[in-house]
């Protein structure tokens, strides 16, 4: 770029990361199994915001990448939410809060209500291709 190298890693951490909307921790993956699916469709500026909110319900709402107990107060993350909880909180006051405007109505509501009640694990995360197309 303008005569620069920059690789995949100086892109997300030094340029968009720095932007500061943790909501690309949706977009840019590494098509690991444990990753948030790719995108079927380029992302497009017109519509960019709509696609990021996208990308976060489908993969903060696949119960194999996230899971909630509400009853137990129990959530069971991806750890891409461990590895960059600053970037989350930045944008929410807590992990949990971000997580919630991404989940139904009723369950974003007592995700907030009782956030702090919540015992939060951390999934493994399976590094294998994810050759499967969405």
């Amino acid at each position: 770029i303008d005569g620069r190298r920059y690789s995949l890693n100086d892109i997300e951490h030094n340029i968009i990361r720095p932007f500061g909307d943790a909501r690309i921790h949706f977009d840019l993956v590494c098509a690991a199994k444990s990753c948030p699916p790719l995108r079927t469709e380029a992302y497009d500026a017109a519509r960019l915001d709509e696609q990021l909110d996208e990308q976060g319900r489908i993969f903060i709402q696949n119960s194999e990448k996230n899971s909630f107990d509400f009853e137990e107060k129990k959530a069971k993350l991806s750890s891409i939410f461990d590895w960059f909880k600053e970037d989350f909180e930045k944008n929410a006051p807590s992990v949990l809060e971000f997580i919630a405007r991404f989940l139904p109505k009723e369950q974003a509501a007592q995700l907030r209500a009782e956030a702090d009640a919540f015992e939060i694990k951390y999934k493994d995360y399976n590094w294998e291709l994810n050759d499967v197309a969405s």
